[in-house]
């Protein structure tokens, strides 16, 4: 899959496996991923392209249609999905395009106790029984996920006074909040915890408003195929496109494809006496074939634009 434009467009949040940009005079902005099963992959494509997303028209968006956009309920490998539930809701962490992890719901955060256990300080309206009741809806919701699999070392979540949550593991894990910047992670609440809201929708597509960002409106097509003809017709400003169209679509906007990767985990079980040893744990990791899984995980053939990074210490 790949994601086109065809001018300078507004903010929109997204963490998409093989997100080629396409555009004429796009650059990238800022924004927020998933987590399945292997170390931190380079840094996520976490926004689509856009020159001032405070001002202008809203963006008009060409997506084949979808009612999923809950981050417990998405698909990882749909984009459509990912793009709706990043643009409504927001986790505790987020990764930047530059590979570096910073506040989303959280102002801050702490590892105590040898990484096991985390403290993550909450932006002012943000009620830490809404985030404890999230990440229980997330079980109740995907119990066979690999996000509730990755879930597995947390013994308990719990509130921390008014404006904190606790997390308690078994065992040490220093990429923690790295891990929490996945998108099927993002708080659920009564009202979208991003940075829009439905403003609006009917079978022809939807309205996302913004007190921040300039607003965005959605028109839902019937395939990629139709997401992209809506591209070449400049009847959208952006398109989420097939694979096998992106050459075209760099012909026709004078940008050639990047591939980038979202951020991913692969996990050792701990408890395995066969993995207790950490030197045996860092044998494994240092013998992962980063590169190759990069190109095993990038279903539209382009290899990834960064180096799988070493995993981070106990995990």
């Amino acid at each position: 899959m790949a994601f086109g434009c065809t001018s300078s467009i507004g903010r929109l949040t997204a963490a998409i496996l093989t997100l080629s940009l396409l555009g004429s005079g796009c650059s990238m902005f800022a924004g927020a991923e998933d987590g399945a099963a292997e170390a931190v992959i380079d840094a996520p494509p976490d926004s689509l392209p856009f020159a001032d997303p405070t001002v202008g028209a809203p963006l008009r968006l060409a997506l084949s249609r979808t009612d999923v956009w809950d981050p417990a309920a998405i698909a990882l490998g749909d984009q459509v999905q990912v793009i709706l539930a990043d643009l409504l809701f927001d986790g505790l962490t987020e990764a930047s395009p530059e590979g570096e992890l910073r506040p989303a719901l959280a102002t801050s955060w702490t590892a105590t106790d040898g990484f096991k256990r985390w403290t993550f300080e909450l932006e002012a309206g943000v009620s830490p029984q809404t985030v404890v009741a999230s990440f229980a809806r997330l079980r109740e919701v995907a119990p066979a996920s690999a996000a509730v699999a990755l879930l597995g070392d947390v013994e308990a979540i719990d509130p921390a006074g008014e404006s904190a949550v606790v997390f308690a593991l078994r065992n040490p894990n220093a990429g923690f909040a790295w891990l929490l910047s996945g998108v099927q992670y993002s708080v659920y609440g009564d009202e979208p915890t991003g940075p829009y809201d439905i403003e609006s929708q009917d079978v022809a597509g939807m309205t996302l408003m913004s007190e921040e960002f300039r607003s965005v409106e959605i028109v839902w097509a019937a395939d990629p195929a139709a997401a992209y003809e809506q591209l070449t017709l400049s009847a959208v400003d952006a398109a989420v496109v097939a694979a096998a169209v992106t050459r075209d679509a760099a012909s026709r906007f004078g940008q050639q494809p990047t591939a980038r990767s979202i951020v991913r985990f692969y996990g050792l079980n701990l408890a395995s006496p066969n993995l207790y040893d950490p030197r045996v744990r860092q044998a494994v990791l240092s013998a992962v074939d980063r590169p190759a899984a990069m190109n095993a995980l990038t279903p539209s053939g382009f290899t990834a634009d960064g180096v799988a990074s070493a995993s981070t210490a106990g995990f």
